[in-house]
């Protein structure tokens, strides 16, 4: 999706680039140039935040994975006790 919208982008670029169209065909293909740039950061925006969930999810587990090892018994993870362990050590 990324690769369309940055060929799109270029193509936008190149028309509003060229000296042939009018002013107002000009700020048309700017405007749609502005429209697919914050189309593609949204986009890069939620893969980021996909990515960070992911990642997020991962260190719960391998917490308490280590946590399981230490103790030698299950102990779930969550936001609230993270915070209470941050704080004891």
């Amino acid at each position: 999706m990324i690769e369309t919208l940055n060929y799109l982008l270029r193509k936008a670029r190149f028309q509003a680039q060229r000296k042939s169209l009018s002013d107002e065909m000009r700020l048309r293909w700017v405007n749609t140039m502005c429209y697919i740039t914050q189309t593609c950061n949204s986009v890069l925006k939620d893969a980021d935040y996909d990515e960070l969930k992911r990642e997020v999810e991962r260190t719960k587990e391998e917490v308490t994975q280590l946590s399981e090892k230490e103790l030698g018994k299950p102990e779930a993870v969550t936001g609230r006790d993270q915070s209470k362990a941050s704080v004891s050590n």
